[in-house]
């Protein structure tokens, strides 16, 4: 172990002098020691939590000081109230996003604005930028709900992001009929390697077993993933290809009474 120079160790676990762990002590650092009495927490303890709907909660193993490898639902499970996919072990969809560009008021526009605009290849619809032509990218138009976010709000400003990078475009406002259809889209410089928070994100829903993906309304069948086993309805693949089990089954098939949870994650309780 090392804790760093003896007037900076802040624990009891490990000698500073020796860079050893103290007599008695097992483990001195990680999510799954207890560094007050140096000990391993026991199986079953939660050593990292689910923090949105795709992502699977971690669990001690009993046998390891550190907190099992962060996993999530594989690819391509439906979340999102039917409005999006699991992608990367977060859930995003096109009414999520204009929230959190517009804050709460802020939902989807009708699907009229992308069809209409995102084929133009202009600022104020398209499917990307291209960086060295300088040339927006015309949406084709099966892809036109992955391509710049068109929403409908209640705020005149842009919340949470610093105005020095983003720009609100003005609004554009179709007319079918006699009703009239407000689409309201940004832009928003974040970085080179960063997509804009002002497109489409990649997850979302684009038609039935269909995900946006890189711009494109991609079929799920296409989107990577790991082969799972058949997990029996009681438990949820894995981002690594195994079954993550609900509670009162184990894996790796979740067939069988046991404790949840999956082979890397470890179990969720134990009786």
């Amino acid at each position: 172990c090392d804790c760093g120079l003896p007037e900076d160790c802040k624990t009891r676990c490990c000698d500073a002098r020796t860079c050893r762990l103290t007599t008695g002590a097992v483990c001195a650092t990680g999510k799954c020691c207890d560094t007050q009495a140096c000990v391993l927490k026991p199986r079953a303890t939660l050593c990292r939590g689910s923090y949105e709907e795709c992502d699977l909660p971690e669990f001690c193993n009993g046998e390891s000081e550190y907190c099992p490898a962060d996993v999530y639902r594989k690819n391509g499970i439906e979340c999102g109230n039917g409005q999006s996919y699991c992608l990367n072990g977060k859930c995003k969809t096109h009414t999520g996003q204009c929230r959190l560009l517009w804050g709460p008021t802020g939902r989807v526009s009708d699907p009229i604005c992308f069809q209409h605009l995102n084929v133009n290849g202009s600022s104020t619809g398209n499917c990307g930028y291209n960086l060295p032509t300088r040339r927006y990218t015309r949406c084709d138009k099966d892809d036109v709900m992955c391509g710049l976010l068109h929403c409908v709000h209640l705020n005149e400003k842009l919340m949470f992001w610093r105005e020095t990078l983003s720009v609100a475009l003005p609004a554009s406002f179709l007319t079918k009929g006699s009703k009239t259809y407000i689409c309201r889209s940004a832009t928003l410089d974040v970085g080179l390697n960063m997509p804009d928070p002002g497109q489409v994100p990649d997850g979302a829903k684009c038609g039935h077993e269909k995900i946006c993906y890189n711009h494109s309304c991609t079929s799920l069948a296409r989107i990577p993933t790991k082969e799972c086993p058949d997990c029996n309805n009681n438990g949820v693949c894995n981002s690594i290809g195994q079954c993550h089990c609900n509670e009162g089954f184990g894996p790796p098939f979740c067939n069988e009474p046991g404790y949840g949870g999956s082979i890397h994650s470890g179990p969720i309780k134990i009786k």
